[in-house]
C-alpha cells in the first residue's frame, strides 16, 4: 500500500513525529474535540505522542492531511470514514477533497461497504 495519496492541493501521508505539535495545537479547539467523542479533552502533547507512535501505525487507512507542507488535519477509513481539520482549514473544501481521494483509494482495494455519518451542526 502506498504511504502517500496526492490530490490537486493536498498530500495524504503517514503521521510523523514532527506532526505532534500541530496535532496538539489543532485538537485544543473545543469545536473539533466535541465532534470526536472518542478523543480525550483537553488533548495533550502526550496524547498526540501516543497517537503518532502507537495508534496511527495500526491504521492502514489513516492519513495526515498536508497542505503547503503543513499538517492541517487527518482522514481515515477503516469501517467508517472520519476526519478532522484545524480551524484554519475549515470552509476551503479540504475535507471533501481528502475524503474523496481516500474513498477512491480504498474502493480501488476493497469493495466492502464503508459507513459514514454527520452531525447537524
Amino acid at each position: 500500500m502506498s504511504d502517500v495519496i496526492k490530490t490537486e492541493r493536498l498530500v495524504l501521508r503517514r503521521f510523523r513525529e514532527d506532526d505532534i505539535p500541530a496535532i496538539t495545537a489543532a485538537l485544543q479547539d473545543r469545536d473539533i474535540a466535541r465532534m470526536m467523542p472518542q478523543m480525550s479533552w483537553p488533548y495533550t502533547e502526550a496524547d498526540a505522542e501516543v497517537f503518532v507512535r502507537e495508534t496511527a501505525p495500526t491504521k492502514p487507512l489513516g492519513f495526515a492531511i498536508e497542505y503547503e507542507r503543513a499538517l492541517i488535519g487527518a482522514v481515515g477509513a477503516d469501517e467508517r470514514l472520519g476526519y478532522w481539520l484545524a480551524r484554519s482549514a475549515w470552509c476551503k473544501g479540504f475535507a471533501s477533497e481528502a475524503a474523496r481521494a481516500l474513498i477512491d483509494y480504498r474502493f480501488e482495494r476493497d469493495q466492502t461497504p464503508l459507513r459514514s455519518g454527520h452531525r447537524v451542526d
